[in-house]
């Protein structure tokens, strides 16, 4: 480059300090289920051949540990995880709000909770309204394409169409993985601004 340096903008050194916060929190979610799984590996249970973590002990550890912090709140939004994946919805939606009590600041929990909230079949358990303001809260802390898309739906289920459409076209901007699914929720909510 000639002898030129590029420095490095804010946007690059925001990016890197997300990616690093994140990879901290990762490993210290990771290193705290290790942890736990060592200390009870006689409470693993083997289901269909493979090995799994009883989810409910876990949870019942974490309900009855008299000093918890936002730690605790990483391990109660990986039961969520893995209630979701189970399709054990209620639970799961029990698991994040432990979780935000813990760790209100937890982007990938509110994004997660905001989605089940909003999605959901069980008109009982929907409620888009606070799935909004998860949302918007999360979007607030991180700016990722899935929490983009979240509240995207959110917004689009909240009657905001036109507000939904700019929220989507900026998950499409951040080139995600997933792009064919953004751009057909894109294309539903334009065809719902037209009709």
């Amino acid at each position: 480059y000639g002898g030129r340096s590029r420095p490095f903008g804010r946007k690059w050194i925001r990016r890197h300090h997300r990616k690093v916060r994140r990879s901290i929190l990762v490993y210290l979610a990771g290193f705290a289920l290790l942890a736990f799984s060592a200390y009870h590996v006689n409470q693993m249970v083997f289901i269909e051949g493979r090995q799994h973590i009883n989810t409910s002990d876990l949870e019942a550890f974490l309900d009855n540990k008299s000093n918890k912090d936002a730690k605790d709140g990483l391990l109660y939004w990986l039961v969520g995880n893995i209630y979701y994946e189970r399709q054990m919805l209620q639970r799961a939606i029990e698991a994040y709000g432990k979780a935000l009590d813990l760790n209100p600041g937890h982007a990938d929990t509110l994004n997660n909770l905001a989605w089940l909230l909003v999605t959901m079949e069980n008109e009982a358990l929907r409620n888009p309204s606070r799935a909004l303001e998860l949302a918007q809260r999360a979007i607030s802390i991180e700016q990722t394409p899935h929490i983009w898309d979240t509240l995207a739906l959110c917004l689009f289920s909240s009657g905001r169409i036109k507000e939904a459409i700019e929220a989507q076209e900026n998950a499409l901007a951040m080139n995600p993985e997933n792009r064919e699914s953004y751009e057909k929720q894109l294309d539903l909510f334009k065809r719902a601004l037209d009709d």
